[in-house]
C-alpha cells in the first residue's frame, strides 16, 4: 500500500468514527437503552465523579434541610392530590423537567397495617389512604427505588453532570444514606397498629400507589 492511499485510508476511518459518534446519544436513566435508526443510546461513566462525596457535601445542609421544609402533612397532600390534583402539583410538586413525572416531599404520623417483607424491596402498608385509595407505603430496603429524593432536590440539575450515570449515581447514594442512616436500625418485627412519624418524598402518577422514600421514620413517636 502507498503512502497516499494509506494517508487516504485513515482519513475515511476518522470520518466513520465521527459519524459513528455523531449518532450516539446519552438518555436519561430511567429509559430503556435502545436502537433507533442509526442513534445508539448510551451509559458511560468517566470515573471522575464520586457520588458518595457529592451526597455527603450536601445531604446534612441540603437535603434534610429542604425536605423537612417543603414536606406536607400527608391528609393534606392526599386529600388534595385526588380532588384538585393540578392544585396539588402546583402547590407542592416539584419535576427535574417538564416531562418528569412530579416529586412531593411529605410528613404525617399513622399506624402501621403490615410490614411487608416478602421481597428485598421491603415496605411497609400504613393506615393512610393515597390519592388512589389504596394504603400508603413506606420503603424499608434493603433495596429501595425509584429517585424521588434526588428529583425533589431544586439544586441538582442534570446538566451539571459529566454524563447520565453520575446523574443516576447521586440517586443510588442518596438511597444508601437513607438505608445507613434511616433503615438499618429500623425493627422490622414491629407489629401492626404501632404508630410511625415519617418524613419524606415520593413520585406520583396519578392512578398509582404513593410509596414513600423516608429520610426520618420514628416508631411510636
Amino acid at each position: 500500500m502507498t503512502m497516499n492511499s494509506t494517508r487516504a485510508f485513515r482519513s475515511i476511518f476518522i470520518v466513520m468514527s465521527l459519524l459513528l459518534m455523531a449518532g450516539c446519544t446519552i438518555v436519561r436513566h430511567d429509559e430503556e437503552t435502545r436502537k433507533s435508526g442509526d442513534s445508539l443510546s448510551i451509559y458511560f461513566d468517566t470515573g471522575e465523579f464520586d457520588a458518595a462525596v457529592f451526597v455527603d457535601s450536601v445531604w446534612e445542609d441540603k437535603v434534610l434541610p429542604r425536605i423537612r421544609e417543603k414536606a406536607v402533612e400527608a391528609e393534606t397532600l392526599f386529600t388534595k392530590l385526588k380532588e384538585q390534583p393540578r392544585e396539588a402539583v402546583e402547590s407542592f410538586g416539584y419535576r427535574i423537567e417538564v416531562t418528569a413525572p412530579f416529586n412531593f416531599m411529605v410528613k404525617g404520623r399513622a399506624a402501621i397495617l403490615a410490614v411487608n417483607t416478602e421481597s428485598s424491596a421491603s415496605t411497609i402498608s400504613l393506615s393512610l389512604s393515597g390519592p388512589d385509595g389504596n394504603p400508603v407505603m413506606i420503603q424499608i430496603g434493603p433495596v429501595l427505588k425509584g429517585t424521588a429524593i434526588r428529583d425533589s432536590m431544586d439544586f441538582i440539575n442534570f446538566e451539571d453532570f459529566t454524563n447520565q450515570l453520575e446523574f443516576a449515581n447521586v440517586s443510588r447514594e442518596m438511597n444508601n444514606r437513607v438505608k445507613a442512616d434511616v433503615l438499618d436500625g429500623f425493627n422490622r418485627d414491629v407489629p401492626p397498629g404501632t404508630d410511625i412519624s415519617f418524613t419524606g418524598a415520593f413520585q406520583w402518577v396519578e392512578g398509582r400507589g404513593v410509596v414513600i422514600t423516608p429520610v426520618e421514620l420514628k416508631v411510636g413517636e
